[in-house]
């Protein structure tokens, strides 16, 4: 992977190139991936800007505000809130988090590209580390907190894909056998107790979960108070190897 200092849109911006993929970050908007193309056929897997990009957005700007493209990070939070207890109780964490608002860092290292920057209201410091590897994007995150006492920190990848189209699939192992829509929880029960809605998946004759991109909607499911969880996705998400290498596919793996 080679980097290189490009513009996107008119905005400084650094663009990593391989034989296979090309990848366009954005340093001052929370390093969004604002492009990952399939080199060969040109397919743009992220959405892209509906118009003019501005400037970066404001530390108390609002997620939808600031342009709904590309891949985000959500560090310490997602939906805005207050800390929850010790030093830093009640300490206003906005929308989304903080970081994707900030600038980040950036330095190379090896074959590798890295990113960093620091929390403002909480004591942290997060890095992305990005590499190819054949058709696949890597990315590496170290998180670390910098104060004297442990911290909660909750973090979301917050990609938005080019799909939606009456043939594109989601895939998933066989052993995942539901998903959380934590989106339709916010809008129907915002400031409840409710953490998500659940959709059963189907299982196909190959043994992948596999169901089309459409809206599936089932009754909430709520705890009665959710201090951190952590989403583990199954490793080796690889269902479709030759449709990644011809851009038709795109894997993803925790």
């Amino acid at each position: 992977m080679t980097p290189k200092e490009t513009t996107f849109w008119g905005e400084p911006a650094i663009a990593l190139h391989s034989d296979d993929i090309e990848v366009v970050v954005l340093p001052r908007r929370g390093a969004k991936i604002a492009s990952l193309r399939h080199a060969s056929s040109g397919r743009e897997w992220l959405e892209q800007p509906a118009g003019e990009l501005g400037p970066p957005p404001g530390y108390g700007s609002a997620f939808t505000d600031a342009g709904m493209f590309g891949w985000d990070e959500m560090l310490p939070t997602i939906t805005g809130s207050a800390y929850p207890d010790g030093e830093y109780q009640g300490a206003p964490l906005p929308d989304h988090g903080e970081v994707w608002r900030l600038p980040w860092k950036t330095r190379v290292a090896g074959e590798a590209f890295v990113w960093s920057t620091s929390g403002r209201v909480l004591p942290y410091e997060v890095t992305r580390t990005m590499r190819t590897v054949g058709a696949r994007l890597q990315l590496e995150y170290e998180l670390a907190a910098t104060g004297t006492t442990p911290l909660w920190l909750l973090w979301a990848a917050h990609p938005q894909f080019a799909v939606g189209g009456r043939h594109t699939r989601i895939v998933l192992p066989a052993e995942v056998r539901h998903v959380l829509d934590v989106w339709w929880s916010m809008r129907t029960a915002h400031g409840s107790d409710s953490i998500g809605t659940q959709t059963w998946f189907p299982t196909s004759a190959s043994g992948l979960t596999t169901v089309p991109m459409r809206a599936i909607r089932s009754s909430p499911w709520s705890l009665p108070r959710v201090t951190t969880t952590i989403w583990r996705w199954p490793s080796g998400i690889s269902a479709c190897p030759r449709s990644i290498q011809e851009g038709r596919c795109a894997g993803l793996s925790w």
